[in-house]
């Protein structure tokens, strides 16, 4: 699934999952999960951590 294929909503609840910022735009949503998922990938280990840190709390 691309990213064009899901709604602001999608990335909303993916952002409140995770622990990011659901602020902004939908385009601000699809960076902060990119930012996530490059930082996740580089540290699967402190996924926690990451959501706090990185990218933001959710609101």
């Amino acid at each position: 699934m691309s990213e064009s294929n899901l709604s602001k909503g999608d990335l909303e609840e993916l952002c409140h999952a995770v622990g990011v910022s659901t602020e902004g735009v939908k385009a601000d949503l699809v960076q902060r999960l990119k930012q996530l998922s490059s930082v996740v990938g580089q540290n699967p280990n402190n996924i926690e951590e990451v959501g706090e840190t990185s990218v933001g709390n959710c609101d």
